[in-house]
């Protein structure tokens, strides 16, 4: 047989494929033992270039070339990344028993050669091609005694595949529609199923085809990951997943007697696509029922929330001491698989003098084979109103265990920590009389609380009496320069320009300032706690109080999250100063 010497030129270069960081070569046969008479496929496949510029094969000793080269490319993904293949592909028939050998393929991949690997291939002396063309690459060739119809439904199948068909109410199931195939096809999507009485999450994007080899009733496959979904069942019943309809142009090769001149690339390449025939098939999956059992009332905590899996909790404190003008914060791990996206923030038993705010969630899941797995945080913001020891006691975490089919309820270990003096009172404190003078003890500082109490006798008495007399117009001048100056200057300029992100900070202290000034607190005392016990004495409206405490908590959960929008901060800034003006009255 001639020396068969192919360059496959840089044209392939318009195919784009994407750089990887390595390059790969690799040289394989299909089936790698055949008859006399029967066919084999040779394939060279280059991964992660992009500049391939000539590939050079061995010589096809002892073999005839039936059909190629004919090129083929795909997708493949690595470590969750996406990258395109390239492979050369011939139909070769083997002239004599024997062993053949191969040798190493030559490519030009930008300034660099590579070389393949070698192959060898056993030919038999019997020709087994009547068994061995359902087993082999001849399935890519269509034989002048082959059915198309029965060949295609011989060699691609369309399958929905679950990791379970009876689950509990929130238990996850796995579905993956999968297309197991022997042919060279371009499929579409032409249907997507319904997923009636689940809540779905796609673990696969819509734009990936993951592939890998597989076997299917004894055969090897090509399988194609279609869709890939985590299903959580909503309501007991039975619920059925329905058809995924695939669309597949499929192409056979047709050989013919006559052979082209094996030095005339062009002529070969022509010819290998030339003698082909297409078939456009619908492939759609058997629709799959999942019986879904309601879990069990008996013996079901009531802290229970709808957790389903298995669990661990886990509390921590981002610090253990910390004054008291500042905010604690309390991290809540659960960590288990399951239907963790499902999970929600376990009840926190907080100590009177302190106040939290509503949570906020950090997931950390992943996709696996059989749930979501990972860890989701619940960040919890505190103050404490006072100084002291505080203990926040165990935190419970109950969910049901589909596995053994009973509830577990998991704890957290108690956590102990410190909350000292606010930084303005230990100012205070350090710059007092009796600081100054060393600690030592005085009997004349003891007529200091009896003079100011006289002093503020007075006070109520003159101001009683004034209050009878009706006010000058200076004083009400005064009055009214007092309340109708706008305490939330800053915050509205800010608020003009869009600023979200100093917008807040702005807003939560000047109406904080004017609050304390308004009702004569100290700064230590800006708490809720005694921002609502001042209002009561001063007989504020109770629905005017939760304004003020309702418009606090927004401001200040808008300090930790994410840069609000303008309508947000038009809303509050709003709020705020039709609250002021309120309370000025």
């Amino acid at each position: 047989m001639r020396f068969i010497q192919l360059i496959f030129f840089t044209s392939l270069l318009l195919l784009e494929l994407p750089a990887w960081s390595q390059i790969r070569f690799t040289a394989s046969v299909f089936p790698e033992e055949v008859g006399v008479g029967d066919y084999v496929t040779l394939k060279y496949t280059i991964e992660g270039s992009t500049d391939i510029r000539h590939i050079y094969p061995p010589d096809f000793k002892n073999l005839q070339l039936v059909s190629g080269p004919d090129s083929e490319s795909g997708k493949l993904t690595y470590n969750g990344k996406v990258i395109r293949k390239f492979t050369l592909s011939f139909v070769l028939k083997p002239g004599a028993p024997g062993k053949i050998n191969l040798a190493a393929a030559r490519a030009m991949i930008g300034e660099k050669e590579y070389s393949s690997n070698e192959v060898s291939i056993t030919v038999l002396k019997e020709s087994a091609a009547a068994t061995m063309r359902k087993e082999s690459a001849s399935d890519e060739v269509l034989w002048p005694d082959e059915n198309i119809d029965k060949k295609v439904s011989d060699n691609m199948v369309l399958r929905l595949e679950t990791n379970k068909k009876e689950v509990y109410v929130g238990e996850p199931v796995v579905a993956e529609f999968k297309l197991y195939s022997r042919l060279r096809s371009n499929s579409r999507l032409t249907q997507n199923p319904s997923f009636n009485g689940f809540s779905v999450v796609d673990l696969q994007a819509p734009d990936v085809t993951e592939s890998a080899t597989g076997k299917l009733n004894g055969k090897t496959y090509n399988v194609y990951s279609v869709r890939k979904v985590l299903l959580y069942p909503l309501q007991p019943g039975t619920f059925t997943i329905e058809e995924l309809e695939l669309e597949n142009q499929v192409q056979f090769i047709q050989p013919q007697e006559s052979q082209p001149d094996p030095y005339d690339l062009f002529s070969m390449l022509n010819r290998g696509y030339g003698n082909t025939v297409s078939k456009l098939v619908t492939l759609a999956t058997d629709p799959v029922d999942i019986r879904v059992k309601p879990l069990p009332n008996k013996n079901k905590p009531t802290n229970f929330t709808g957790a389903v899996g298995s669990y661990k909790i886990n509390c921590r404190l981002q610090r253990n001491e910390f004054r008291a003008d500042e905010e604690g914060r309390l991290f809540v791990d659960v960590s288990g698989e399951g239907n963790l996206q499902l999970v929600n923030a376990p009840e926190i038993n907080w100590p009177a003098q302190l106040e939290a705010f509503d949570p906020t969630v950090i997931d950390a899941a992943n996709g696996n084979a059989g749930a979501i797995s990972g860890k989701k945080t619940f960040e919890y913001v505190f103050s404490a109103t006072r100084p002291g020891s505080y203990v926040i006691p165990a935190v419970s975490f109950s969910y049901f265990d589909a596995e053994s089919g009973r509830y577990v309820v998991d704890e957290s270990a108690p956590i102990m920590f410190k909350v000292a003096p606010s930084l303005a009172a230990v100012q205070s404190i350090q710059t007092s009389p009796a600081a100054k003078a060393g600690g030592k003890f005085d009997p004349v500082w003891l007529l200091i609380p009896a003079a100011g109490a006289a002093l503020l006798l007075l006070f109520f008495i003159f101001r009683n009496l004034r209050s009878e007399q009706k006010p000058t117009v200076a004083e009400e001048e005064v009055e009214v320069k007092q309340f109708t100056e706008s305490p939330l200057e800053r915050s509205a300029q800010l608020c003009a320009e869009g600023d979200s992100k100093n917008f807040y900070p702005a807003l939560n202290h000047e109406l904080k300032s004017w609050l304390l000034t308004r009702f004569c607190l100290e700064a230590n005392e800006a708490s809720l706690h005694h921002l609502r016990e001042c209002m009561d004495e001063a007989n504020v409206p109770n629905s005017t109080v939760l304004k003020v405490q309702n418009l606090l908590r927004e401001i200040e959960w808008q300090l930790y999250a994410p840069a609000g929008e303008g309508s947000a901060m038009q809303e509050h800034y709003t709020r705020a100063s039709l609250l002021v003006k309120e309370l000025s009255n």
